[in-house]
């Protein structure tokens, strides 16, 4: 399966990425499909600036992917009165810059579709 955008050779890929990518393209095609998919991403036809941020997203995605690990967690700090404590939770499934980005791009394409109209011709003058 081919990723729908080429990001090799996007100056943002971490390292964990370009490592993979140059030791198994099969395997970072693979890591990018998915991150498209995730995003919603995989298969649509953006061009131009579009196009751009539609590869930027899938390339923070695919850096979060590659970061996580079964041991993936983030600790946040909890307040009540004068008690405090801090806790592991998982992390989200999809980075939020990524989402911010797809989320703009994939609203774009439904306020599009929303927004077109059809005309139709008649002819008044049947018989």
């Amino acid at each position: 399966m081919n990723p729908t955008y080429s990001i090799g050779s996007n100056p943002m890929l971490s390292d964990k990425a370009n490592l993979l990518l140059t030791e198994n393209i099969d395997v970072f095609d693979a890591v990018t499909v998915s991150s498209e998919r995730i995003l919603g991403l995989h298969g649509s036809s953006f061009t131009g600036s579009d196009a751009e941020d539609a590869k930027l997203a899938v390339v923070y995605q695919l850096n979060y992917e590659l970061e996580q690990d079964t041991e993936s967690s983030v600790y946040k700090k909890q307040k009540q009165d004068k008690r405090s404590w801090e806790f592991r939770d998982d992390l989200e499934a999809i980075a939020p810059k990524a989402k911010a980005i797809a989320d703009r791009l994939l609203s774009s394409i439904s306020t599009n579709r929303q927004s077109a109209t059809v005309s139709v011709a008649t002819d008044q003058n049947i018989w």
